[in-house]
């Protein structure tokens, strides 16, 4: 250690950053690797992983005004190219990469994103058809959303008015490309469901190349598309470039002119249907009208039939129900006159006279009262004794009253 310089173990990093600041090579470097232990910081919004190979890897670093500009979200596994520099992290000694830009190796960061996205919102429900809403068969007012100066609108408005004149169309001017446009987009369809005026609304933008039709990929548009409540056509771009605002959308049309042939009814196939309806009707109401007529020719004969049948009815109810109180009064007479019998011979049994005939007597004053007790005469008294076929008259010559035993005879 004689003559060597002692260090700090800052004093080291600091020096050996310095040093590799000095190499032009690490001022702007392009590496190609697998991104891997991707974090992205919830706070500060900085982007840290590293990138590897079969034998070898190297810690990045991106910062958040960079990757703010990323149009997709790296992903551990993805092969990309970075742009960046190197440099020594003086805390920890540690060489890392300071990236500016990251591009897929393979594919488009645009394709990337979009892919991204889609993926994302698919497990959000925003594609299920299920949520999809029903285009109104017969629209009264209908805005369209694309720029005012465009063919754009004039296509719309000529097949609507060939199609279906009685339709209004209402023009909410948008941005469509470049820088803006998704949030163009958005505001006029939030405007529109304040509004609460159109009964449907178009998306229109014709054909452009992918970074024309960038902006219809934004998840802003996408969102906008997904809250509203009131059904979207989306007609963005040519009939081979599909947008994740077409897959939102509750109807996707090839072109702007579709999506207006898609959003109304054909005049001509209407009046033919209801040609075709009206013939239906007449043909019906004819067809009631004669068989009402036929009803009514055959109404005599069958309110004669009719007539003959309750009558006949009506003849034999009153027939049985004349059988069914003869035989009610005939059986009722037989209870009645079963039931005087029995009282007859119930009172036939109480009358005074078949005791008397069957050798009893009653015993009374020449007034006609009854004897019941012997202590009621007295010797000399006359008494009446009547029997079955007269009486006796006859004077009391003696008393005697029975005693217990002779009472019970």
């Amino acid at each position: 250690m004689r003559g060597a310089a002692v260090l700090t173990v800052s004093q080291l990093n600091r020096y050996v950053k310095s040093l590799l600041e000095e190499q032009t090579k690490l001022r702007e470097l392009y590496v190609r690797g697998e991104v891997s232990n991707f974090v992205r910081h919830q706070s500060s919004g900085h982007l840290y992983f590293s990138l590897k190979e079969e034998s070898a890897s190297v810690r990045c670093v991106m910062f958040r005004s960079y990757a703010e500009k990323l149009p997709f979200l790296p992903e551990n596994g993805m092969a990309v190219l970075l742009r960046g520099s190197g440099a020594l992290y003086e805390r920890d000694g540690s060489f890392q990469l300071y990236a500016y830009e990251i591009i897929p190796d393979g594919a488009g960061s645009m394709a990337v994103a979009v892919e991204q996205l889609k993926r994302r919102l698919s497990a959000l429900g925003y594609f299920d058809p299920e949520r999809k809403k029903a285009l109104p068969p017969f629209p009264e007012q209908i805005g369209v959303i694309t720029s005012p100066t465009g063919a754009v609108i004039q296509d719309i408005l000529q097949v609507i008015q060939r199609r279906y004149p009685l339709a209004e169309v209402r023009l909410y001017p948008a941005l469509m490309q470049g820088e803006g446009c998704a949030a163009s987009v958005a505001g006029q369809l939030q405007y529109i469901q304040r509004e609460g005026r159109c009964d449907l609304v178009i998306i229109a933008r014709g054909g452009g190349s992918a970074e024309d039709l960038w902006q219809f990929n934004r998840e802003e548009i996408a969102q906008a598309v997904f809250r509203c409540t009131v059904p979207v056509i989306s007609a963005v771009g040519h009939e081979t470039d599909v947008t994740i605002c077409d897959l939102v959308a509750d109807l996707r049309a090839p072109t702007p002119s579709a999506a207006a042939e898609l959003a109304v009814p054909d005049r001509a196939q209407l009046l033919a249907s209801l040609y075709s309806a009206g013939c239906g009707l007449r043909d019906l109401m004819q067809g009631r009208l004669d068989t009402y007529e036929s009803g009514l020719r055959r109404a005599p004969a069958v309110l004669e039939a009719s007539y003959e049948r309750i009558r006949r009815h009506c003849r034999e109810r009153l027939e049985y129900s004349a059988s069914f109180l003869q035989a009610a009064a005939e059986h009722k007479l037989a209870l009645c006159r079963r039931e005087l019998e029995r009282q007859a011979s119930r009172l036939n049994d109480l009358n005074p006279v078949q005791v008397l005939l069957r050798g009893y007597s009653i015993t009374c004053t020449p007034a006609g009262e009854p004897i019941a007790r012997a202590a009621a005469a007295a010797p000399g008294d006359e008494i009446v004794t009547r029997l079955a076929d007269g009486q006796l008259i006859s004077t009391v010559t003696a008393r005697r009253s029975f005693d217990e035993k002779e009472r019970d005879f």
